[in-house]
């Protein structure tokens, strides 16, 4: 059995397969991608505003560890609200 199967099988078991699995893999490296560019972007705008690249710097990882904590601790609440067996 695998991962993906575990996931997203019993909510949607006729659209899990190989395909599936590949443009899963894909979004996640795309979002990643775009995620690293967005945040180096933000911290490239923080150092001007601040005129010092090093605030700008600490700026962007209060921004990230402030929205990242809450966010990651919602997500067992999602998948519980989400899941077909609630």
């Amino acid at each position: 059995k695998t991962m993906m199967t575990d996931i997203f099988g019993g909510a949607l078991p006729a659209l899990v397969d190989a395909k599936f699995a590949a443009s899963y893999v894909l979004m996640i490296s795309v979002f990643n991608m775009l995620g690293r560019f967005g945040w180096a972007s933000l911290s490239d705008q923080f150092g001007r505003l601040l005129n010092d690249e090093w605030s700008g710097r600490k700026l962007t990882y209060t921004v990230f560890f402030s929205l990242g904590i809450p966010l990651y601790a919602s997500i067992p609440f999602l998948a519980l609200a989400m899941s077909i067996d609630a």
